[in-house]
C-alpha cells in the first residue's frame, strides 16, 4: 500500500478476495447504486446520539507524513465539530508498522489510528468493532460492500468476513506517474500501453542519458514492480487467495517468477536509478519531481506530492498491460482505513470522525490528494489534469477485472520480506527463485 511518500505497503488496507471493485464510470462520474442520497447527516447523527458538546480531545495515529489527506480531513471534522480536537501523532512508515501495534495495546492508546493489517489487533482485541456504527451511520448503504469487507477479520483471522474494524475514507490504485516534458524530449507520444511499449521507452531514457524508471527499494516499491508485471500474467483469484492466506496457496507462480526476473533484467541494463535498492520513497520522489526519471511505480495516494514538484507537467496511467489487448492491472486499497481503539473514552466521537471521512463533505479533500472517495458522484475531475489521469486509469483497471490486493500485507512481516528480498534482487545478491522461495516460506510461517 504504497505509503504516501513513505512506502510500499501505506494504503494497501486488505482488499477482499472478491476484489475492492467500485463502479466507477468514467463518463460523467457516475455514482453507484450505495452513492450519496444514502448518506446520512453528520450533524443530526450527532446530535441524535448524544454527541458530547464539552471540549473532547482525541489522538490519532497516523504515518500520512506526505500526501496531508488526513490532517485535512482532521481540520474539517474540527471545523463542524468545534468542540473537538484531534491531535495528529505522526511517524514514518517503517515506525509505525513497527510500534503501531504496541502502543494500541499500551494503557494509552490512540483513540484513532490508520490500518496496515489488522491481525494483531483483532487477535488480542485492541480495535472496537464498527458494525453497530455502521448500522447507525448506513455505511451499508452508501459504502460499497467491497470496500467494508476488506476491514472485516473474523475471530479466526480470516479477512473479509467477521466484524467491521475500520473503514477508509475512499480508494487507492498503484500505475506509472510520468514525466511530460521528459516523454516529449525523448519523442515518446504517450505513456506506454504494453510491457514491450515500457521497455523501448526505458531503453530510450537510457540512450539519451536519462533514468527510465525511478525506483524506491528501500520502501518496499521493488516489490511494486515485481508484483504490477506478476498481475498482468495472473489471474486475480490465484494472488488475492495467496494475499487472503488461503491454505494451500502459493506465491510460486509464472508470472511472479516473470516479475522478478524482469526486476533483475531492467537493473542489469541500467533502466533503474543507480540507487534503486537504497532509495526511500521520499527521497524517489524528489528525484523525480527534479526531472531525473521518465517513470515511477506509485499509487495515485502520492498525487498530491508529484503536483507539487511538477505542476502540469505529471501524468499518470495504468501500468502497461502484458501485450495488446491484454489486462489493466492494480493493485488496488483503501485510502487511509481508519480504526478506533477499544478502549477510547470517546467512541461516539471517534465514530463520528469515520462518518465525515466517508462522507460528501469530505469527497473533495480526497479526491484533492489523489484518492477516489466513496461518493465519486461529488467529484468532477478536469479534463487533462492529473485527477482526470487517475480515474481513466481506473475505468481501464476496473473494466479490465484487474484489481489485486497487495503481497506486501499477505502476512504482518510480509513488506520487510519483500523489500529486503526485491533489494537483493537489484543488487544481484539473489535469485528470483531464492527470492520467491524466501517468501513462501516467511507466508507458511504465518499462515501454515
Amino acid at each position: 500500500m504504497g505509503a504516501r511518500g513513505t512506502s510500499a505497503a501505506r494504503l494497501a488496507a486488505r482488499v477482499g478476495a472478491a476484489g475492492c471493485a467500485v463502479a466507477l464510470i468514467v463518463a460523467g462520474s457516475v455514482a453507484p447504486a450505495w452513492g450519496s442520497a444514502h448518506v446520512r447527516s453528520q450533524q443530526s447523527i450527532s446530535a441524535a446520539s448524544g454527541f458530547p458538546t464539552g471540549p473532547v480531545t482525541l489522538t490519532l495515529a497516523t504515518e500520512d507524513t506526505y500526501s496531508n489527506l488526513t490532517p485535512t480531513l482532521v481540520k474539517g471534522f474540527e471545523k463542524l465539530h468545534p468542540n473537538v480536537k484531534i491531535v495528529l501523532q505522526k511517524s514514518s512508515y517503517t515506525d509505525y508498522v513497527a510500534k503501531i501495534n504496541l502502543e494500541l495495546a499500551s494503557s494509552t492508546p490512540p483513540d484513532l489510528s490508520e490500518v496496515v493489517t489488522l491481525e494483531t489487533a483483532v487477535k488480542d482485541h485492541l480495535l472496537l468493532d464498527l458494525d453497530p456504527y455502521a448500522a447507525q451511520y448506513g455505511w451499508t448503504s452508501s459504502i460499497s460492500p467491497y470496500a467494508l469487507n476488506e476491514y472485516r477479520m473474523s475471530s479466526s483471522l480470516v479477512a473479509g468476513t467477521g466484524p467491521l474494524y475500520a473503514v477508509s475514507s475512499g480508494f487507492s490504485l498503484t500505475g506509472l506517474f510520468y514525466n511530460k516534458k521528459l516523454m516529449r524530449k525523448l519523442g515518446i507520444s504517450g505513456p506506454p500501453q504494453t510491457l514491450a511499449d515500457l521497455d523501448a521507452d526505458l531503453a530510450k531514457a537510457k540512450a539519451a542519458g536519462d533514468v527510465g524508471l525511478e525506483v524506491a527499494a528501500e520502501d518496499g516499491h521493488a516489490a511494486f514492480l515485481v508484483q504490477q508485471i506478476a498481475d498482468d500474467y495472473e489471474q486475480p483469484t490465484p494472488v488475492n487467495n495467496w494475499i487472503f492466506g488461503v491454505k494451500g496457496s502459493s506465491i510460486a507462480l509464472p508470472g511472479v517468477r516473470r516479475g522478478a526476473n524482469q526486476l533483475v533484467a531492467w537493473s542489469k541494463d541500467g533502466y533503474l536509478n543507480s540507487d534503486a535498492s537504497a532509495d526511500a520513497l521520499t527521497q524517489a520522489i524528489s528525484e523525480f519531481n527534479q526531472g531525473k526519471a521518465l517513470f515511477i511505480n506509485d499509487g495515485n495516494w502520492d498525487t498530491y506530492a508529484y503536483q507539487a514538484g511538477l505542476a502540469a507537467g505529471v501524468g499518470f496511467a495504468a501500468f502497461p498491460a502484458a501485450q495488446a489487448g491484454g489486462r489493466y492491472t492494480a493493485m488496488v486499497g483503501g485510502s487511509a482505513g481508519y480504526a478506533i481503539s477499544s478502549k477510547t473514552k470517546y467512541p461516539q466521537v471517534a465514530a463520528a470522525f469515520l462518518n465525515y471521512s466517508v462522507s460528501t463533505q469530505a469527497a473533495a479533500a480526497v479526491f484533492a490528494t489523489g484518492n477516489l472517495p466513496n461518493d465519486v458522484s461529488a467529484i468532477k475531475p478536469t479534463p487533462g489534469s492529473l485527477n482526470y489521469d487517475v480515474v481513466k486509469a481506473w475505468g481501464k483497471v476496473e473494466a479490465s477485472d484487474g484489481l489485486y490486493g497487495y503481497f506486501a500485507n499477505a502476512f504482518p512481516t510480509a513488506n520487510t520480506v519483500w523489500t529486503q528480498t526485491t533489494e537483493e534482487l537489484i543488487g544481484g545478491q539473489t535469485s528470483p527463485a531464492a527470492a520467491i522461495s524466501t517468501v513462501q516460506s516467511a507466508w507458511m510461517q504465518s499462515h501454515g
